[in-house]
């Protein structure tokens, strides 16, 4: 993991830089025909425009947001990297004006991730590359990066040169285009556009359901979703222990943040409601028992019902295969939608924190949680609609005196502090 930090942090110092030597003006791009050559069984294909990104970041912080804190604790960074042996990319060979790209792809029995970039220069990469200290190797002009996998390179070298696909797709202004197959075929993209006060992304291949489901009338930060789709994707092993998640058909959930405990063994107790409903019929005291003797969870049950510490569980069997869990309500409130998929609300639920106390002290002093935390302050809300019917919108706005750049600016100074 370290080593992936180090190289995506190489990747974005490159950018920077470049970015502040040539400030570009900024516009609305025009429509673009891309075309990629992909290596057989990829499943994820990510198309980033890092230097349009940065260049975007730096105009912003430079003219708009002018914060000067930012912009000296940015330079001491750029400065105190430029002596670091692992983050020095000046010799690396990598054409850093080029976008970069992600591959998810699966080779022989493994999964595996891969970036690839344009080579400014092959010599340098061949000759330097091991400073990365990832695997990787040259292919037409590109250098390919193991992010994951312990796999023989020159193996999957050969694979890849002799086995590619086609795949194209239009681009407007987007800054990301995430491409998902199956069998070599586009199931679903995702393009998205961040600007300075928002980040839209359109997800095309999303159908509505044929049938209307039940789930909850969204508050807090609100998530609908097919369990058993996102279940297909978990790697076998990790399944042997999650397979009651087999018998859950759909989950419908509320998240409200968390609530520390005075008392107890636990930490604290999250404020949600969740409504679960199941393939077959399933009684919901039957349920909770089965995960608390499975999975040891620290449930407890009592003349008033269930717990968890001091926190009581509110419970309804809605129907023969639906039930509902709380630890905020007693009453649960419902609707009905054919979205086979719904996230919206507000993202500061998820680092809200009550009755913390001296606690927030201590979380604030952890960089994850402080970078985290601002990031999701700055925002406003996260609205999800379908726009077409095969096309759904996830459109995230900033508040009016936030800016997008400059938050995520400050999120990565946050996460590099040593």
């Amino acid at each position: 993991m370290l080593k992936i930090k180090e190289i995506l942090s190489c990747i974005v110092l490159a950018f920077l830089l470049l970015a502040m030597i040539s400030i570009p003006e900024k516009k609305g791009g025009l429509n673009t025909h891309l075309t990629f050559s992909l290596p057989n069984n990829t499943s994820n294909h990510f198309y980033i425009d890092a230097f349009s990104i940065i260049t975007n970041s730096v105009f912003d912080e430079l003219f708009v947001m002018k914060d000067a804190q930012v912009v000296k604790e940015t330079i001491d960074f750029l400065k105190k990297a430029q002596t670091n042996s692992k983050t020095k990319f000046t010799t690396i060979g990598i054409d850093f004006f080029s976008p970069i790209e992600i591959i998810g792809m699966s080779f022989k029995t493994e999964n595996i991730i891969l970036v690839r970039a344009n080579l400014a220069s092959k010599e340098k990469f061949e000759k330097n590359s091991h400073k990365l200290g990832l695997k990787n190797f040259v292919l037409n002009n590109e250098c390919y990066i193991v992010l994951k996998g312990d796999i023989n390179t020159q193996n999957l070298k050969s694979d890849i040169k002799n086995n590619l696909f086609k795949f194209s797709t239009s681009r407007k202004r987007e800054d990301i285009i995430w491409s998902q197959f199956e069998g070599n075929h586009l199931i679903q993209d995702q393009k998205l556009i961040i600007k300075s006060k928002e980040i839209i992304a359109k997800i095309r291949g999303i159908k509505k359901n044929k049938q209307e489901s039940q789930r909850l009338k969204p508050s807090g930060i609100h998530s609908s979703f097919s369990l058993q789709k996102l279940v297909s994707e978990i790697p076998r092993d990790y399944l042997k222990n999650l397979a009651l998640l087999k018998k859950i058909e759909f989950v419908s959930i509320n998240y409200r943040g968390f609530e520390l405990q005075d008392e107890g063994d636990i930490l604290g107790v999250p404020k949600f409601d969740v409504l679960l409903t199941f393939k077959k019929q399933q009684n919901v005291e039957d349920f909770i028992n089965k995960i608390q003797n499975k999975y040891n969870l620290p449930i407890l049950k009592n003349e008033n019902g269930y717990s968890i510490a001091s926190k009581k569980i509110f419970i309804q069997q809605i129907s023969d295969k639906i039930i509902y869990l709380s630890t905020e309500k007693k009453q649960a409130l419902f609707t009905n939608s054919y979205e086979p998929f719904q996230f919206e609300g507000d993202l500061k639920m998820f680092t809200k924190i009550d009755n913390s106390g001296w606690s927030s002290l201590v979380l604030d002093l952890i960089p994850g949680y402080q970078a985290s935390k601002n990031l999701f302050e700055a925002t406003d809300h996260l609205n999800m609609k379908r726009i077409t019917d095969n096309t759904t919108e996830i459109q995230l706005k900033f508040k009016k005196e936030e800016n997008v750049y400059h938050s995520f600016i400050k999120l990565f100074l946050l996460l590099t502090v040593e």
